[in-house]
């Protein structure tokens, strides 16, 4: 049976965006994330470890940090899984390491939880992550200081690791029925606090109950524009746009092609009116509108058109107009014929 084209009412997300996508159960195929066999993810960990000049084993050793980190570090080396032992010694690695290559670490180690534990697993002690900081105090063993963590008691203060958590959620958008469902059941326990919610949420986008719950939580008085990158790929329906945090908008630099692109995948062509809003404001840069205009000109909705044609002139309606003429094949000739 041949695969049927996209219609003109389908919302195509170009080829080349998808790189750069969030991508979510049930939506747009993202890039192909490939794991490492187990046996090689341990020898990435490993090897960062023995970089980190004896790190872990002044953790276990305690005096500094919290004791009951450093209990579940312990129990989760010495087999027992828990996923905020495993984040304990996730961040103290990287700290070890040195902060320059901290992606690597944590992408080590996500591999490592996701291969030997299952992404449930590693979704879980990604958020622990997000919330525990590496820590150590004058004299101990490493370098001269004790080793410990801490968790973040500032809800509004933890620190996602955004590629990471891009990866397990690509991991999920294409993970057996059976592993999705055990990472959304495991993470129901996690969703403490305003960024934890937002960050599971983000995770598991298809729980639109969670997302709702998010949009509707009193965000924090001073603007955390980093989370815009988890929240606004988390949403799922045009309404959410309007919740206080999303409508806060975008500023100078954010509107990058994969926030665009996840936002048009989950929200489909009712993402128009916001988008036309940062368009029209005064907060972005012209590579932002630039961006923007693209992402409406894959809009499959007469709206979209017109509104394009309402700008034609501004900066970089025209290209758009012609960049998805180009891109999105799946256009008959009776809407193409509009551009010209």
């Amino acid at each position: 049976m041949e695969d049927q084209l996209p219609g003109e009412d389908d919302l195509v997300i170009p080829d080349a965006w998808r790189r750069s996508l969030h991508a979510r159960r049930g939506g747009a195929p993202g890039s192909k994330i490939k794991l490492p066999g187990p046996a090689a993810a341990a020898r990435a960990v490993q090897g960062f470890v023995e970089q980190s000049r004896g790190v872990v084993e002044a953790l276990l050793k305690g005096g500094a940090g919290e004791p009951e980190l450093t209990e579940a570090a312990r129990r989760h080396l010495d087999g027992r899984p828990d996923p905020a032992g495993a984040a304990v010694v996730a961040a103290v690695t990287s700290m070890g390491v040195g902060g320059h290559q901290e992606d690597k670490v944590y992408r080590a180690y996500v591999d490592a939880w996701a291969g030997e534990h299952g992404l449930g697993f590693a979704a879980c002690a990604l958020v622990e992550l997000s919330r525990t900081k590496a820590v150590r105090k004058g004299g101990g063993t490493w370098l001269g200081t004790s080793v410990g963590a801490q968790r973040i008691t500032d809800e509004y203060a933890l620190q996602i690791p955004e590629q990471e958590a891009k990866r397990v959620r690509g991991l999920l958008a294409v993970a057996s029925d059976a592993d999705y469902d055990d990472a959304v059941e495991r993470l129901a326990a996690y969703r403490s606090g305003w960024c934890a919610s937002w960050l599971v949420s983000y995770l598991v986008p298809t729980r639109e109950d969670w997302v709702d719950e998010c949009c509707a939580a009193t965000p924090p008085q001073a603007r955390r524009h980093d989370l815009l990158g988890v929240a606004m790929p988390a949403l799922g329906k045009p309404e959410q746009l309007a919740a206080p945090y999303p409508a806060r908008g975008l500023y100078w630099g954010q509107a990058s092609r994969a926030l665009l692109a996840s936002m048009a995948d989950g929200i489909g062509p009712g993402v128009l009116p916001f988008l036309l809003t940062q368009a029209d404001g005064h907060y972005l840069e012209s590579e932002d509108r630039k961006r923007i205009f693209e992402t409406i000109a894959i809009l499959p909705t007469d709206e979209a058109f017109q509104a394009l044609l309402d700008r034609l002139d501004r900066k970089h309606v025209r290209a758009a107009l012609g960049e998805a003429a180009c891109s999105c094949s799946a256009r008959t000739p009776a809407t193409l014929e509009k551009t010209s």
